[in-house]
């Protein structure tokens, strides 16, 4: 299974991850600014099965962050379309 977090920086996509794993797996910020720059997958076990999150660039960083929104934007599309199973 698949699992893309995705959305506006700083709003704790990272902190969703940690909080589904249940302790620090991805990086957090107590900064409204990002602190993600590229997607990384972060893989656990489910019953029967694995399943991979995606934690992802905030969509709107724009100056403020190191990833320009339509660059973010793109890489977002781009992690989607190499799913080989999709997105769950």
């Amino acid at each position: 299974k698949n699992v893309v977090i995705f959305g506006e920086g700083g709003v704790g996509k990272s902190s969703t991850v940690n909080m589904i794993f249940g302790r620090n797996v991805a990086a957090t910020s107590s900064s409204a600014r990002g602190c993600t720059f590229e997607s990384r997958c972060y893989t656990a076990p489910g019953d029967g099965y694995r399943f991979n999150i995606y934690d992802t660039v905030g969509l709107n960083e724009a100056d403020r962050g190191r990833v320009k929104a339509g660059q973010a934007f793109y890489n977002l599309i781009d992690l989607m379309l190499r799913l080989d199973e999709g997105v769950h």
